[in-house]
């Protein structure tokens, strides 16, 4: 039986590092998101926290309408980073499945190959076993005519 080679491995080698590549920057981009939802959701509790704060003379009120205004703020930045952390995970996880779509693509191009190599060795052993078998039976068609 032949050996068989698939002349698109290294496509095939490829694509897969690059699924991998796109799958690591996927997690880093998963980590940043979950870093920035922690940081907007400690924002909020302060900013709730500073709701509740009320009382003192008219400066400390003032300290405390500065520092909630500024939390408002940093709410909204965090807020917005939150969104964009977001989107750039939803955009990586778009290109995993391009990059999961090529590989496979490849892949099942291997396979069919691979399954077509399969299907013509079958055919060459069969037409080995029928020329043995039409020698065999003239060698003796032979014998016995002698």
């Amino acid at each position: 039986m032949g050996r068989f080679v698939f002349r698109l491995e290294a496509v095939l080698r490829l694509r897969a590092a690059k699924e991998e590549r796109e799958i690591s920057e996927l997690a880093q981009l998963k980590r940043r998101a979950q870093e920035e939802e922690a940081r907007f959701s400690q924002l909020m509790d302060l900013y709730e926290a500073s709701q509740e704060e009320t009382g003192g003379d008219w400066w400390e009120r003032w300290l405390g309408s500065c520092y909630r205004e500024a939390l408002r703020r940093e709410v909204r930045r965090a807020a917005q980073a939150v969104a964009e952390a977001r989107q750039a995970e939803e955009r990586q996880r778009e290109n995993v499945l391009s990059a999961r779509k090529e590989r496979l693509t490849v892949e099942k191009l291997k396979e069919r190959r691979y399954a077509a190599f399969l299907a013509e060795e079958a055919l060459k052993e069969s037409r080995l076993l029928d020329e043995v078998g039409c020698l065999s039976f003239n060698h003796r068609f032979q014998e016995e005519r002698r």
